[in-house]
């Protein structure tokens, strides 16, 4: 897109048709007949367990204004961070794109412990400490390339690190039990239909707020700037019109997958939003082959290509995440060691909101987490 002349990285188009995809997702829920016949299936599928029928009787009507909020203010710290990620790929490049981008692995641990409460033991710590390091290479490397490059760097080291936060808040809210502090100790608490979102849910919400509040700046901005930033910049790269919006909808539907993959991963995956970071491991592969193959040499600078330490970099980094990976299959501790995927409560579990327990997330976001204990 930024060869095609559409990534103004100010008026932010493409950021338009990144969240539209997504926020199709709530599609079925506005025409019941599209989704028919899949429920059906799913129906039969799921008649027998319990979670099938959780996931059949949870609707939007049972989720209370708080939790809407809640997601709201997710999906706006997401729309910043992947604003940051996607200004600065166009800056960075591809390959340092996903370099830095995959430490969403390490961000996600880190928010998890303080959130979910998930605990990291010492072969997770390892892969921590192999991918910051390669970070820090990475960082070094990108300063030679000029200062549009280090600041792409900047941009997308601070919104990954936004963007794991994201992944452990959206876990906490799609999460029909979660662990609430108790002292020294912790409880496992089993929540009701208003304090939860399912995936679908949760996805198609959130990517519809990101979309509106991406509408209103492409309305009030965009709009006086679109002839000089976008029209002329797509006339002199020699784009059409028909070419730039089918780039657009490409992206759009490429958007519409990995959002409601990465919803599905983070409610149902085990370990959650660590196991959904894990996966930007095999994300930096593929764009490491893709643009070594398709754009080093002819399109962009040196950026689009290998250099020897980009390639140790992406060794260490890819040893962490690894790492990281082999530690999260063996921990059992923690919010890992509970089964979360049935919301109805076993002996000895809580009842006591979850909420107002969460200090850390108290400081993130003030009053979007605070209410009174009547949920």
């Amino acid at each position: 897109m930024k060869v095609a002349g559409i990534a103004d990285e100010k008026c932010q188009v493409y950021m338009l048709f990144y969240y539209f995809g997504p926020s199709l997702v709530v599609l079925p829920s506005i025409f019941p007949s599209l989704s028919k016949k899949a429920e059906h299936e799913q129906k039969e599928k799921n008649e027998s367990t319990e979670e099938g029928q959780d996931e059949e009787e949870h609707s939007w009507k049972h989720v209370s204004m708080k939790t809407y909020i809640t997601a709201a203010t997710i999906a706006t710290s997401d729309l910043f961070a992947q604003t940051l990620n996607y200004t600065g790929a166009s800056l960075a490049g591809p390959t340092l794109f996903a370099i830095i981008y995959s430490s969403v692995t390490i961000w996600a641990a880190i928010f998890s412990i303080l959130i979910l409460y998930r605990e990291l033991n010492s072969v997770q710590w390892y892969g921590i400490i192999f991918v910051f390091f390669g970070l820090v290479i990475t960082a070094t490397d990108s300063i030679n390339f000029g200062p549009d490059v280090f600041r792409g760097t900047v941009y997308v080291f601070l919104g990954s690190m936004l963007h794991g936060l994201v992944y452990a808040l959206n876990e906490y809210l799609m999460k029909p039990k979660r662990l609430v502090k108790k002292g020294s100790s912790t409880e496992v608490y089993t929540c009701n239909y208003s304090e939860y979102l399912s995936a679908n849910m949760n996805c198609s919400f959130q990517m519809g707020v990101a979309f509106s509040c991406s509408l209103i700046y492409q309305l009030t901005y965009t709009s006086k700037h679109f002839t000089e930033s976008i029209l002329i910049p797509m006339e002199k790269a020699g784009t059409t019109l028909a070419q730039g919006m089918a780039l657009l909808f490409l992206f759009a539907l490429t958007s519409f997958f990995h959002a409601l993959c990465y919803f599905h991963c983070l409610q149902k995956l085990p370990g959650g939003s660590a196991s959904a970071g894990v996966l930007k491991g095999f994300q930096a592969v593929l764009v490491f082959i893709a643009t070594s193959l398709f754009f080093c040499g002819r399109i962009g600078g040196e950026e689009m290509c290998f250099t020897s330490t980009k390639f140790v970099s992406f060794l260490v980094v890819s040893t962490g995440v690894f790492l990281y990976y082999k530690g999260t299959e063996s921990n059992k501790s923690g919010i890992d060691g509970v089964n979360v995927f049935s919301s109805k409560a076993e002996d000895g579990e809580s009842k006591v909101p979850l909420i107002d327990d969460l200090n850390v997330t108290h400081a993130i976001y003030g009053t979007v987490f605070n209410g009174d204990r009547d949920v």
